[in-house]
């Protein structure tokens, strides 16, 4: 199964082929070209609206859309209903701060920031800046998190950057 390569991972550089591993990659990449594009017709589509009011949209329709495989998942439709005993583990107070953290500024704030840019930037100038993402996020938890950087680290970083700056000219 493509999971278990999950558990090889050990901090250290290695190559192997995971086809599980890189189809997963080009679905993802798929599905955010998808949502951009689709982002960019509805803002063309309704001008008059903002981009919150869209996310808000969109926000809705996903948890409507997300509620099912939810009830799934957790046993109610398929009537273990000792699942719903288990679901005040979300009543915890540290468990509900993060899903809240996860709720707001992983998800609302980066897309009310990725909407923003697409409907300022548009969608080609601003996809260019989803390659950055990595760099930042290498740089976040090497200065939040005490994370070490590796020597592929850096030039990965740099070769990033060189290649935005390059596609701006």
């Amino acid at each position: 199964m493509c999971w278990d390569y999950f558990s090889h991972f050990s901090g250290k550089f290695s190559y192997r082929n995971l086809p599980c591993g890189r189809f997963l990659c080009i679905l993802a990449g798929l599905t955010w070209s998808i949502y951009t594009l689709f982002l960019e017709m509805i803002f063309k589509h309704f001008k008059a609206y903002s981009h919150i009011v869209i996310l808000k949209k969109i926000f809705f329709y996903g948890l409507i859309w997300t509620l099912p495989v939810m009830c799934y998942e957790n046993g109610i439709i398929n009537g273990d209903f000792e699942a719903i005993l288990h679901f005040s583990r979300y009543m915890d107070i540290t468990n509900a701060l993060n899903l809240l953290f996860l709720g707001v500024v992983a998800s609302g704030l980066c897309y009310l920031t990725w909407n923003m840019s697409l409907k300022f930037l548009g969608s080609l100038k601003a996809s260019v800046y989803i390659y950055a993402v990595p760099v930042v996020g290498v740089s976040a938890a090497c200065i939040l998190l005490g994370e070490s950087i590796s020597l592929y680290i850096i030039i990965g970083g740099i070769l990033t950057l060189f290649g935005i700056f390059l596609s701006q000219k």
